[in-house]
This record gives structure tokens, sequence and C-alpha cells, in this order.
């Protein structure tokens, strides 16, 4: 694995979003290194934009630039075998009271002793108890 953090759709969606402003730490890990994702993190990314067009808290531009942004980055997705990182990620989003979504992108920086960039206060309360640097 050639990434140097994890990235979660609440930071990416931030990032390549014209109207937000993420943390400048995000934007200079993104511009620095390749990003490893899970798998649902497309999926996640593009439901979101799709979410702010409908909500109206992005424009049809707005919307097509963030994709845009988003294809050019370099991402790395993961590829754990199945079962055993489904069973780990059930556990920990038991324990930490987390989403299975949210927990995905948790076991993924605790498994990659990664840092995690994220938005999410649960995440991050999370990432803390458990000893996962942020961003």
């Amino acid at each position: 694995m050639t990434g140097s953090f994890i990235l979660d759709a609440s930071a990416a969606i931030a990032w390549a979003s014209p109207d937000e402003a993420p943390p400048a730490v995000i934007s200079r890990a993104i511009a620095g290194a390749v990003p490893i994702v899970p798998q649902l993190w497309l999926y996640e990314v593009h439901n979101a934009l799709l979410m702010l067009l409908r909500r109206r808290r992005l424009t049809q531009e707005g919307w097509q630039a963030a994709s845009a942004v988003l294809a050019a980055v370099p991402i790395e997705v993961d590829s754990a075998p199945r079962l055993r990182v489904e069973q780990d990620i059930v556990e920990l989003a038991r324990v930490q009271n987390l989403t299975v979504y949210d927990t995905v992108y948790l076991e993924l920086a605790k498994r990659h002793r990664l840092p995690l960039a994220t938005l999410d206060d649960a995440l991050r309360k999370a990432a803390k108890k458990v000893k996962v640097k942020l961003l």
C-alpha cells in the first residue's frame, strides 16, 4: 500500500465542493499523497454529491466540478479479504457505537496504521478512543 492516510467521504466532499472550506491539512494531504479508501468510497461520495444537488446546496455546475475534482484524485482502493474484515468492522462498530459505513474507515486506518481524514465528529471521537491518528 502506497497511501499515507485514509480519506473518508466527508473529508473528500468538503475538499471537492466549491462552497465548502475543508481544513487545510486535508488539502495538503490530498495534494501530497495517494489516499487509501474502502470500496464503498466512490458510491458514498457520489451519493453525497447527489444529495447536495437535490437539496439545492450544489448547482449542476458545482456538482460537475466537484465530480471532476474527485475523479482526478489518485486513490488506492483497499482490497482486504472480505470475511475477516467484515467481522472486524461489525465488532468495532458495535463497540464504538458507529454505523458500519463509518467504521469501514476506522478499521482501514487501524489496519494500515495510517491517519484518518474525516470531518465526522462521532468518527473522530472513536478514532481517538482506539488510538488512530487524525488529520
